[in-house]
């Protein structure tokens, strides 16, 4: 149970005796945090005390190292290890090296599975440190960094040696200074990569250096060859990015064994790129794209990406309303849908503020068909100009018996939508608020597929982004790093 007890719970549970004090002190110095003032904290545990339970440590977040050498020798069983590099820095001695204490750190600590670091772009892991990871950690699997500044050739070629076995690594806002390199590198283990505007580097190292998300890049393209450098890729997020055709088509290298993909914010990604995604990805749990046109959806084939939990996709309507084949049309999009027993949250309309006429939630239109989706527990309508009535938010509420928040614009009539919103919320339904701004935005009839599928990336449908540093494990977003840490 030591665990699950609160860390002001665990001090009391010292207490009772020395059975339970024996029991509970591995527990109270499980997870570890160094303030970068410790020494002159009066309620920080003695440097005696630090030595004697510093066996106990699994994961370890570092602001300051001076004068710690004894208690970082005595650490021995790290697990994780968070460290603050532009703080560390800050030694008051000019004989100290502090990379050195990390590398022997490091050298003490063969099990690490896990390293994250934080800088501000004024410092980065040194090459020694780099160099002696991978011997000194032989069972590493996720690397994190954010904001490192890399100023040598040699620097670089240590960091690209220290990851190239690792599932899992990331790099946020990382800074090199102007280095050029040619040599390639290939990560065979590489299972989740989130790579986010690294600046400096020339072309060439952009490719080795798989820089995903395509902020910066001269050419675009160049995401295509990162691609085809990769031998297994599972977790995908592009950000910012033009997936041209060549970059769908080195993506379809990984078809086979995507589970997470995120284009939902990238240029020129085409309505067919989508269809073709959901046709040919067996194994994706996780889809966000920008548009589909439902005539793709209705000529293509049968997805195959049935074991998705999470889709958000803008489906966008071709047939003008009132025309015979608009129910046919819809009916389809509704049985390729019906087939995602798994499906969990569910988004199929804009959440911007250009409104296309999409997928009609009518049971007139096919909306019974979605009976299957027993797991289904959010679903998002957007904005794309729904029509629905009180019987079909009824049978929503009625049917799909794991929902348990519903989202979006239900009717054009700002009244007819506060009713069925009201309808929704009689059945124990989140249903949260729409302003009155959200009424008046403009309707956008133009369907023309060019014009929506070569400029889908609106800036008013993407969302206002603020960086964080804080580190986020694996594809479906269920890890954390130790204690939440940001940057």
């Amino acid at each position: 149970m030591a665990p699950f007890v609160a860390r002001e719970d665990l001090l009391t549970c010292l207490r009772v005796c020395r059975q339970w004090n024996c029991y509970f002190t591995p527990a109270l110095w499980r997870n570890f945090t160094v303030p970068q003032d410790w020494s002159h904290s009066p309620s920080f545990p003695t440097l005696a005390t630090l030595q004697k339970n510093a066996h106990y440590v699994r994961n370890l977040t570092i602001k300051a190292t001076e004068g710690l050498a004894p208690f970082l020798q005595r650490c021995n069983g790290l697990k994780v290890l968070v460290i603050f590099g532009d703080q560390i820095g800050k030694s008051s001695n000019p004989c100290s090296d502090i990379w050195d204490d990390l590398t022997n750190l490091i050298r003490n600590n063969p099990n690490i599975e896990w390293i994250v670091f934080g800088f501000s772009l004024s410092s980065g892991p040194s090459t020694s440190f780099l160099q002696a990871l991978p011997k000194a950690c032989p069972n590493l699997k996720r690397y994190e960094s954010s904001q490192g500044k890399y100023q040598s050739r040699a620097q670089v070629e240590a960091l690209m040696h220290a990851i190239r076995n690792l599932k899992a690594v990331s790099f946020r806002y990382e800074n090199f200074v102007n280095i050029n390199m040619s040599k390639s590198w290939t990560m065979p283990h590489l299972s989740e990569l989130t790579l986010r505007d690294a600046r400096g580097l020339s072309i060439e190292s952009q490719v080795d250096f798989l820089q995903l998300d395509g902020c910066g890049l001269p050419d675009p393209d160049d995401i295509g060859k990162m691609l085809n450098s990769l031998s297994r890729l599972e977790f995908l997020t592009l950000c910012g990015s033009s997936i041209s055709k060549t970059t769908f088509s080195s993506l379809k290298r990984h078809f086979r064994t995507l589970t997470s993909l995120e284009i939902k914010y990238c240029t020129q990604v085409e309505s067919y790129m989508t269809q073709q995604i959901l046709e040919e990805c067996p194994n994706l749990i996780r889809l966000l794209s920008s548009v589909l046109m439902m005539e793709d959806v209705f000529l293509g084939k049968t997805w195959a990406a049935v074991n998705l939990k999470h889709l958000e996709v803008n489906f966008v309507q071709t047939i003008i309303m009132g025309s015979k084949d608009l129910k046919e049309e819809q009916r389809a999009m509704f049985k390729q849908l019906s087939r995602l027993t798994q499906l969990q949250t569910l988004v199929t309309g804009s959440q911007g503020r250009r409104r296309k006429l999409g997928l009609q939630f009518q049971i007139e239109l096919g909306l019974d068909q979605l009976k299957t989706l027993t797991k289904l527990k959010t679903l998002n309508f957007g904005v794309p100009l729904q029509q629905m009535s009180d019987a079909d938010v009824v049978w929503i509420a009625s049917h799909l018996e794991s929902l348990t928040r519903v989202e979006g614009q239900f009717h054009t009539d700002q009244r007819m939508h506060l009713q069925l919103t009201n309808r929704l919320r009689e059945f124990g339904l989140d249903v949260p608020e729409m302003d009155d701004c959200e009424f008046e935005l403009v309707y956008d009839d133009n369907n023309d597929t060019d014009s929506e599928e070569s400029d889908n990336y609106d800036e008013d449908e993407s969302e206002e982004y603020e960086p964080g540093y804080n580190f986020v494990g694996g594809g479906d977003g269920s890890e954390e790093a130790p204690g939440n840490q940001k940057y």
